[in-house]
């Protein structure tokens, strides 16, 4: 078997793995979200959701270096450089306990002095503050426990890390019932999710320590100057991207509608930023795997394996995702309607502008994998900053005219503006022709959207969508039509060869398991 093919199979093997978590997760936060809303009120759940966004921006603590772990760990390990690998196993150990106890600081100074920042008074100021406390305590224990997630993906094993995020989404979902059922609050809340995830995080460093063998990391070399040089070399352009991200992310939407309008325009925003989450979630998935075995490639001198790599899977991110995100662009306002009250029906048109990026997005989500695993980096770099700050003055001129609709304004037309440089970038760094993507990719893929169009209408015009149920019934023979399409029309043998050996692998796996 070749090298590519052996690729092909890990990536596939480890997608699913993801895959199969990432869904379960994301199916059990749209479940919840409407019984929190309920039981919170819109205010306070936008509080709930603003503390987690203020933790969310310290993360950027990490500086790339997670990146750089899975990027190293995988290099290290197809050279068999135990010795190496373990020198940045323990480094970045040893940084990420110190980040731990500098977010924590950071997390109670921002909870006695930061909270005023927002529009909040009385009791919902209270609340924030014991929110950011409760989330100074979990990062101080959350933070070191990280680099077992890193390892696990720089040695491909998705399995692990997917069985580990399955248990952690069930606590998620026993405490989040418990907090409904005996009538708690978001403190609660907060506080029982950052002891599963506490407890998710031991599980994997137990993981990664099993699976390292004899690179396990026999000495702690806390300043060894060099791995650490090499490291944040590596993380610090990783680290631009994730800064710049950040800036267009869901996170700092919500920040910015706290501070120009309130927290209950949080909630309202949460209606169209959960489906365009959902797209979010997916959308990633294959890059997860496509960093390690980018780097892999790269390490073997193998472009031409590179650029295989990137057009079968564009094609199958692009398969995969855009279908989804027409779907939910039609049936938004019916799913808004009977998930979370008629209230949110007005929420559709930003819900549809939201998802409107993800049909032309996917084509750059496994290039710039890609680039992130050769270390190709500068163009990356230039790209999101010039993304972050175009979204964030957009976002700031429209929020205060068009509120909710304004920062999701800001986000779409600044993606859509810098897609085609993007594109052009990436084809000619991996030496493709606009023909060849053209054939392999846009003319196997688009096409075959007037399946799901014409299912997802026709449900409309049926009356088929008057309940949730039948939402969401229209909406996956929707998105099956159009993959059973793909399958017949869009894949070559050798693709549809793959997608049967995947399946039977994966029945194989779930039987035994």
């Amino acid at each position: 078997m070749t090298d590519l093919s052996i690729e092909k199979r890990a990536i596939a093997r480890n997608t699913v793995y993801s895959a199969g978590a990432k869904i379960l997760q994301l199916a059990s936060s749209f479940v919840f979200m409407p019984w929190l809303l309920r039981r919170f009120g819109l205010a306070n759940y936008g509080i709930f959701l603003l503390a987690g966004s203020v933790s969310v921006y310290l993360g950027l603590l990490d500086f790339g270096v997670g990146s750089a772990v899975t990027k190293f760990v995988a290099e290290h390990r197809v050279r068999g450089e135990n010795e190496e690998l373990g020198r940045v196993v323990s480094n970045v150990t040893a940084y990420y306990s110190a980040i731990g106890v500098l977010a924590f600081l950071l997390l109670v100074a921002f909870a006695q002095f930061g909270v005023g920042l927002f529009h909040l008074s009385g009791a919902d100021l209270g609340l924030a503050r014991s929110l950011f406390m409760a989330s100074a305590v979990i990062a101080l224990l959350a933070w070191p426990l990280s680099i077992g997630y890193s390892v696990l993906a720089g040695i491909q094993r998705y399995d692990l890390s997917a069985r580990i995020g399955v248990a952690v989404m069930l606590g998620n979902l026993i405490v989040t019932a418990g907090v409904l059922i005996l009538r708690l609050g978001p403190l609660s809340l907060l506080a029982s999710m950052g002891v599963v995830s506490v407890l998710g995080g031991l599980a994997s460093v137990a993981a990664a320590w099993r699976q390292l063998g004899a690179a396990v990391p026999r000495s702690i070399h806390l300043v060894d100057r060099a791995t650490l040089t090499r490291v944040f070399s590596f993380s610090w352009s990783v680290f631009v991207i994730q800064l710049t991200a950040l800036v267009t992310d869901v996170q700092t939407d919500r920040l910015v509608l706290a501070a120009f309008v309130g927290p209950a325009a949080i909630g309202l925003y949460e209606a169209a930023a959960k489906l365009h989450g959902l797209i979010a979630q997916l959308a990633p998935l294959p890059t997860s795997a496509l960093v390690p075995a980018a780097s892999h490639l790269n390490a073997h001198e193998r472009p031409e394996a590179l650029r295989a790599l990137f057009l079968r899977g564009t094609k199958y991110t692009v398969g995969f995702v855009v279908p989804i995100a027409v779907t939910l662009m039609i049936l938004a306002r019916p799913l808004l309607t009977h998930w979370l009250g008629s209230d949110f029906a007005s929420m559709a048109p930003a819900a549809q502008a939201f998802l409107s990026m993800w049909v032309f997005f996917p084509n750059l989500t496994v290039a710039f994998s890609i680039l992130i695993g050769t270390g190709n980096m500068r163009f990356l770099v230039r790209l999101n900053i010039v993304q972050a700050v175009l979204n964030l003055a957009l976002s700031l001129i429209l929020v205060q005219r068009f509120g909710v609709l304004g920062v999701i304004i800001g986000t779409v037309a600044t993606d859509l503006a810098l897609y085609p440089i993007a594109l052009r970038y990436i084809l000619g760094t991996l030496h493709v022709s606009w023909a060849e993507y053209v054939h392999a990719v846009v003319a196997r893929t688009y096409p075959l959207l007037v399946a799901p169009v014409v299912v997802s209408w026709a449900a409309i015009a049926l009356g088929l969508t008057g309940t949730l149920l039948g939402v969401a019934v229209t909406g996956m023979a929707s998105a099956a039509a159009y993959w059973v399409a793909l399958y017949l029309l869009g894949l070559a043998d050798d693709e549809r060869a793959d997608v049967r050996a995947l399946l039977a692998s994966v029945t194989r796996r779930s039987a035994a398991g």
